[in-house]
C-alpha cells in the first residue's frame, strides 16, 4: 500500500458521508461573502485600527509609486518624519506578492480590504488541505475549513488593522501542510512548497508572528523524523532512522533557501532593526524587571483564558454596536480590541478525539503544542514564558505573549477535525457503547457551564474571580465588571446551548434519530454560528471619501507644507 492511499480518509468512504471535492470551496467562498458582506457590496472601507492611523497612508504612497515611477519607493517621507521604505518596513506588507497584485488591480483603500477577505477564504482552502494530509475525512476538513476561517483569534485581527497576523495566522496551515507533505512524500514539489511558504510568510513582514509560526512548525518537524526514525509513524512507513535525520535535515534547507528568497525584505529590514530602530535601542537598553515588563506586557490573562469558553466574559472595546464588546473590557491590559476565542463547538470535539481513534501520537502532540502556546502566551503568569524570555533568542526583544495564542487555536481545531472522524467512525460501526461516552462526556459539559451560569447570575462566579484570581482589581474595571455581567451571563447561557445541541445531535445519532450525513452537517453549521457571532464586532466598514476628505486643520497644514520655514506640529486629533 503507498503512503498516500494511507494517509486518505476511510472515514468518509466507509461512512457513507460523501463530500463532493467541489463542495468545501463553495462553502468557504460563501461564508466569507457573508461575513464581508458589508464590504463586498459597497464601496465602504474595512476599518482597521492601524490601517487608517498608519496603513493606509503607506500602502498609498506604494501604490502612488508603483504606478508613476515603476518600482518600490526608498523613502516614506510622511511617516515619522521620514524613514527608509524597505528598510524600516514603512510600507508592512508591500513586498507581499498578493498585496502587491491587488494594489495594482484595485484602489488602495479597496486592496486593504480585498487582501483580507483573500486571506480569510484561503484560511479555509488551507486549513481543510492541513487536516487531509494527516489523514483526515473530507468532512472533517470541512467542519476543520469553516471553524479556522471564522475562528476570531483570525477574524478579530481585522478591527485592530492587523493585517500582518492575518496572514501569518492564515498561512500557518499551509506552512503545517507543506511539512507533513515534505516527511510524507519529500521531493522537489514539497522541498519548493516549503521554501516557498517560508519566504511568503517572511514577506508579510510580521516577524513575531513569522517567529512562533516557524517555532510551532519546526516542533512538528522534529516530531515526525522522530515517528519516522523510531518505526512509529502512524501513516505507515517503516522503520527508517536515517530517513528521519535526512528528511528533517532537508526540511531545515528548503527553510533556509526560502528565508534566502526573502532576503531582499529581510536583510535590510535586519540591518535597520538592529543598528537603527529607535524601538530596538530603547528595548535593548531596558534591563532587569523593566525590560521583562515590556516583554511581557500585552499578555493574555486568566480573563482571556475565561473566555476562551466563554468569549464574552473578559469583554471587549471593538464596539461596532455588539453591547458585549462596546466598552466592556474589565481585564489587566491597556485594551483588548481583538479575541482569541477558538470555539466551544471545537474544544468539546477535541475532547472527543481523545475518547479512542486513531493517530494518538498526533494527537498528544498537538495537545502539546496548544498547551504550550496557551502558557507562553500568559507571560508573566506562568513561569513558562520566563524561561523562553531567559533563554530562548529574540524572545527579549519581542512584547505581547498573548500573540502566540493562535497556535493553541491551530491545534485545537485541528484536534476537533480528529475529533468529528472519530465520531464518525463510532456511528458508522454501531458501537453503541463508544456512542454513550460521547454523549455522557458532552452532557457533562454541558452541565458544568449550566452550573457556571447559575454562579455568574447569583453573583457567587464574579466574587470568586475579584477574591482569588483577580485580588487587584481596579475600582473602575470593577464597575465595568458589574455592567458587563448580563452580557457575560447572556454568552455563558448561549455556549450552554450549544454544547446541549451538540449533545442532542450525538444522542440523535446514537438513536438513530439522524442520520450520519444530517449530523455531520448541523455540527459543521453549529461550529460556524459559534464562531460567526463572535465575529460581528471586528468586521466594521467606513466610508473612505469622508473619512479622507480634508478639514480645515488639513487643508491649512497642506498649504504651510510648501510655504516658509519647517515647523513642529502637535496634533490632538484621535486616530479613529
Amino acid at each position: 500500500m503507498r503512503v498516500d492511499e494511507v494517509m486518505i480518509d476511510h472515514p468518509a468512504t466507509k461512512s457513507g458521508v460523501r463530500v463532493a471535492a467541489w463542495l468545501p470551496p463553495v462553502i468557504f467562498a460563501v461564508i466569507t461573502v457573508a461575513l464581508f458582506r458589508a464590504f463586498v457590496f459597497t464601496d465602504e472601507m474595512l476599518y482597521g485600527g492601524d490601517t487608517v492611523s498608519l496603513g493606509y497612508a503607506a500602502r498609498s504612497l506604494y501604490a502612488e509609486a508603483l504606478s508613476t515611477l515603476g518600482r518600490v519607493p526608498g523613502w516614506a517621507p510622511h511617516l515619522l518624519g521620514g524613514t527608509p521604505f524597505i528598510e524600516a518596513l514603512s510600507g508592512g506588507d508591500s513586498l507581499y506578492p498578493p498585496s502587491v497584485l491587488l494594489l495594482m488591480l484595485a484602489p488602495p483603500h479597496r486592496a486593504l480590504g480585498w487582501k483580507l477577505v483573500l486571506h480569510i477564504f484561503l484560511a479555509g482552502i488551507f486549513f481543510y488541505s492541513w487536516v487531509r494530509a494527516v489523514g483526515g475525512s473530507r468532512a472533517a476538513g470541512l467542519l476543520g475549513g469553516v471553524a479556522y476561517m471564522l475562528a476570531p483569534f483570525l477574524v478579530g485581527f481585522i478591527h485592530p488593522g492587523h493585517d500582518g497576523k492575518i496572514f501569518v495566522t492564515a498561512l500557518a496551515p499551509l506552512m503545517f501542510w507543506m511539512t507533513e507533505r515534505h516527511f510524507r512524500d519529500p521531493g522537489w514539489v514539497s522541498f519548493s512548497g516549503v521554501g516557498l511558504v517560508v519566504a511568503s510568510i517572511i514577506y508579510t513582514t510580521h516577524f513575531q508572528m513569522a517567529y512562533f509560526l516557524f517555532g510551532g512548525v519546526g516542533m512538528y518537524a522534529i516530531f515526525r523524523s522522530i515517528q519516522l526514525g523510531r518505526g512509529v509513524d502512524e501513516a505507515g512507513f517503516g522503520s527508517r532512522p536515517r530517513a528521519g535525520a535526512l528528511r528533517l535535515i532537508l526540511f531545515l534547507t528548503a527553510s533556509v533557501t526560502g528565508a534566502a528568497g526573502a532576503a531582499w525584505q529581510l536583510l535590510p529590514a535586519a540591518e535597520y532593526v538592529t543598528e537603527y530602530s529607535r524601538r530596538t535601542q530603547m528595548t535593548s537598553a531596558a534591563t532587569g524587571q523593566v525590560g521583562r515588563d515590556w516583554s511581557s506586557s500585552f499578555s493574555m490573562n486568566p480573563e482571556e483564558v475565561a473566555s476562551l469558553v466563554v468569549p464574552e466574559f473578559a469583554g471587549n472595546l471593538a464596539g461596532g454596536g455588539i453591547p458585549w464588546a462596546t466598552g466592556t473590557y474589565w481585564g489587566r491590559n491597556g485594551f483588548k480590541d481583538n479575541h482569541e476565542y477558538a470555539g466551544l463547538i471545537v474544544l468539546l470535539l477535541a475532547a472527543v478525539s481523545f475518547l479512542g481513534g486513531p493517530r494518538r501520537q498526533l494527537r498528544l502532540f498537538l495537545t502539546g503544542l496548544g498547551g504550550l502556546a496557551v502558557l507562553f502566551s500568559l507571560g508573566a503568569n506562568t513561569p513558562i514564558w520566563g524561561l523562553f524570555y531567559q533563554f530562548v533568542p529574540g524572545i527579549s526583544l519581542f512584547r505581547a505573549p498573548g500573540m502566540a495564542s493562535f497556535l493553541f487555536g491551530f491545534a485545537v481545531i485541528t484536534l476537533s477535525a480528529l475529533g468529528l472522524d472519530r465520531l464518525i467512525t463510532v456511528v458508522s460501526s454501531g458501537n453503541a457503547a463508544e456512542l454513550k461516552r460521547i454523549q455522557k462526556l458532552l452532557a457533562v459539559s454541558t452541565a458544568a457551564i449550566a452550573v457556571v451560569g447559575f454562579l455568574l447570575v447569583t453573583g457567587i462566579f464574579t466574587e470568586m474571580w475579584t477574591t482569588l484570581v483577580y485580588p487587584d482589581i481596579g475600582e473602575r474595571q470593577r464597575q465595568v465588571l458589574g455592567s458587563h455581567l448580563p452580557n457575560v451571563v447572556r454568552g455563558c447561557a448561549i455556549v450552554m446551548l450549544l454544547s446541549a445541541a451538540l449533545t442532542v445531535i450525538v444522542w440523535g445519532l446514537r438513536n438513530q434519530r439522524i442520520s450520519l450525513p444530517a449530523g455531520v452537517g448541523l455540527i459543521v453549521a453549529l461550529a460556524g454560528v459559534d464562531a460567526f457571532r463572535v465575529d460581528q464586532p471586528f468586521v466594521q466598514t467606513m466610508d473612505f471619501y469622508e473619512w479622507s476628505r480634508a478639514d480645515a486643520n488639513i487643508r491649512t497644514l497642506l498649504e504651510r507644507e510648501t510655504d516658509g520655514e519647517p515647523y513642529r506640529l502637535w496634533s490632538l486629533a484621535r486616530n479613529d
